[in-house]
Parts: C-alpha cells; sequence; structure tokens
C-alpha cells in the first residue's frame, strides 16, 4: 500500500470522516508532532485504533511546531503507522476545529510520549 494515500486535503479529510459517521461509525482524532516519531507514538496510536472505527492524525504543520523533520516526511512517518487510517497537516487551531466536528475529543499523542521518554531517559541514568 502507498502510504501517501492516508495523507489528505481538508476537504478530503472531511468527505471520508463525514461518510464514516454518516454509516454511525466512531472517530479517533490525536494531535501530534511526531518529531521523532517513537514507539510509543505506535502504541498509542494503536491504543486508540482499537477503540474506533477510524483514527486520523491531525499533525503539527510545519509553521506550527519548530521540528527537525519537515511536515511532508512526518506525514509520511505517521501514515506508515499500520493503526493510522488518515493524516492531515494543520495547526493546533484547526485541530481543535476538527476533532469538535468528527470526534468526542482530541488526544495529545506528544503528552504521553513526552513524560515517558523524559521518565526513560531518568531511569537509565538513575546511577551516574
Amino acid at each position: 500500500m502507498d502510504t501517501r494515500t492516508k495523507i489528505l486535503t481538508p476537504f478530503q479529510a472531511d468527505q471520508r470522516v463525514r461518510e464514516l459517521l454518516q454509516s454511525g461509525g466512531k472517530v479517533a482524532a490525536a494531535w501530534a508532532r511526531f518529531d521523532p516519531l517513537t514507539a510509543d507514538h505506535g502504541r498509542g496510536a494503536g491504543k486508540l485504533r482499537a477503540e474506533a472505527d477510524l483514527l486520523i492524525i491531525l499533525l503539527a504543520s510545519d509553521k506550527t511546531a519548530a521540528c527537525v523533520c519537515d511536515e511532508a516526511t512526518r506525514a509520511q512517518l505517521a501514515a506508515a503507522l499500520e493503526a493510522v487510517d488518515l493524516v492531515l497537516i494543520c495547526d493546533e487551531a484547526e485541530a481543535a476545529a476538527a476533532s469538535e466536528q468528527w470526534a468526542s475529543s482530541l488526544i495529545d499523542l506528544e503528552a504521553s510520549v513526552a513524560r515517558d521518554v523524559a521518565a526513560d531517559v531518568l531511569r537509565r541514568h538513575e546511577d551516574c
């Protein structure tokens, strides 16, 4: 599968999500930077997808987040995750508005990942 087909424009994403909602499906929406993409992102996405019929990643645009990788690269990485159905590049305000329309809540995947990375670093270096 060409995972780039999961990366949609706002209009395309809105159409796909509305079709699913009209048929009674449940949508999970997650805000993320994926810079860097970690295993915790993958686990978090998997958990969200298990609870919904569709998982859309609302990916922080380059104008929103200062990242090492550009938004196109980060979008392709996000789309490569098996649990991710759609990727939409947007800013934080657009993500909040989209989530209000499509999902019951917007999950911040970065919040749990940041805590886990920091805790992991501290655990690894507690004897130093």
